[in-house]
């Protein structure tokens, strides 16, 4: 089942590419299981980077078709610092 989109959460097409810190921020508050298990997995891989991707549907009732609206790259162990999660 899909989700209404939620009235407070920021418009990512409007805001990516000028505040991509705020959508950073929101989506490690809505989904920081996910950020926290991909960045343990690439730590415990050894990898030297990782990169997130934002995409958003094509249009909103296509849940098949997705546009990449940006990607960035971060180091695994400093995303694990900025995001609070103890590597040890």
């Amino acid at each position: 089942p899909g989700h209404a989109p939620s009235t407070a959460s920021i418009n990512w097409r409007d805001k990516i590419d000028s505040q991509r810190g705020a959508v950073l921020a929101t989506e490690l508050k809505n989904n920081s299981f996910k950020l926290a298990k991909w960045t343990a997995q690439s730590v415990l891989a050894g990898a030297s980077q990782m990169k997130i991707g934002f995409v958003s549907r094509a249009a909103p009732k296509n849940a098949y078709e997705h546009t990449i609206l940006a990607t960035q790259f971060y180091r695994p162990k400093d995303f694990a610092t900025q995001i609070t999660l103890s590597v040890g």
